[in-house]
């Protein structure tokens, strides 16, 4: 009898050890599962692979390019990059620009990387970007204001957002000038970025020595010569964004193929794919 009672509590007991084992081994991936997902539509938007898109002209191809009749084309291009990927199409060109003052090397465009003395400190880095890429960057105002939408359109003035690093040098209000794209143009300040802000291509792309002015886009179209070559350039840097999607690169590049069909243009490709 008491052999069997001994049997029956040590049953209970493999039981109130088992039960608890097997529970925590059928919730446990389910809960991973779930947090996963969680985390997902919580950092989908940062954690996104991005996807860097560059034309395949060679020097001659593009220059041939550029002495047609061409601009239409790049132009609804750059429409169909926008419609098809909408606020994942980023463009952060770092073209930079000369500016009518000197504020130090270490503003220089390519400063640290070829002979300083052979670089002007009047020829500055600076960063163009679009709504979405400035949305979709761990960048933040220290003070004043992002760019409002109608900013983004060519005008004799233009806003600009300055590095931290330029806090002596400019202030929200400042007017300045500059030449981008052999075209020149008046400029306002109308932000500085905190300390350490920087885009959406990678870790090291830090703005505190940057100019950032927005990605502008032509509304009118051109009235002379030099506004039209002004807007190829412009749109060429336009179409050589970054895609940030949860898709493989493959089904990108086939939409990105068909784009480039769509308005018979040589084929883009994705020449990186780089993780936020």
């Amino acid at each position: 009898m008491r052999n069997h009672i001994q049997e029956v509590l040590s049953a209970k007991k493999r039981f109130f050890i088992i039960i608890p084992i097997l529970m925590i081994i059928i919730v446990l991936p389910f809960s991973f599962i779930i947090s996963y997902y969680i985390n997902i539509q919580k950092y989908a938007h940062l954690n996104a692979d991005g996807y860097s898109i560059t034309d395949t002209f060679d020097v001659e191809e593009f220059k041939e390019f550029l002495a047609e009749d061409n601009l239409y084309i790049i132009n609804k291009l750059y429409s169909r990059f926008n419609q098809a990927w909408k606020d994942r199409y980023y463009v952060m060109t770092d073209q930079p620009v000369s500016i009518d003052k000197t504020y130090g090397d270490h503003f220089a465009y390519g400063y640290g990387t070829v002979d300083s003395e052979k670089v002007s400190s009047s020829y500055v880095n600076c960063c163009q970007m679009n709504a979405a890429a400035i949305k979709g960057s761990p960048i933040e105002l220290e003070s004043g204001r992002w760019f409002n939408d109608s900013e983004y359109a060519v005008n004799d003035t233009i806003p600009v957002i300055v590095g931290s690093h330029y806090k002596a040098h400019l202030k929200i209000g400042d007017k300045t000038s500059i030449r981008y794209l052999y075209k020149d143009f008046d400029c306002n300040v109308i932000g500085v970025l905190k300390e350490g802000s920087r885009t959406a291509k990678n870790e090291y792309s830090v703005l505190d020595d940057y100019l950032i002015i927005p990605a502008l886009e032509d509304i009118t179209g051109p009235e002379n010569e030099d506004d039209y070559k002004f807007e190829q350039k412009l749109y060429m840097h336009h179409t050589n964004g970054y895609v940030y999607s949860d898709r493989n690169v493959l089904e990108e590049q086939e939409l990105l193929d068909d784009l480039c069909k769509s308005v018979k243009i040589k084929p883009y490709v994705f020449t990186s794919v780089p993780s936020f």
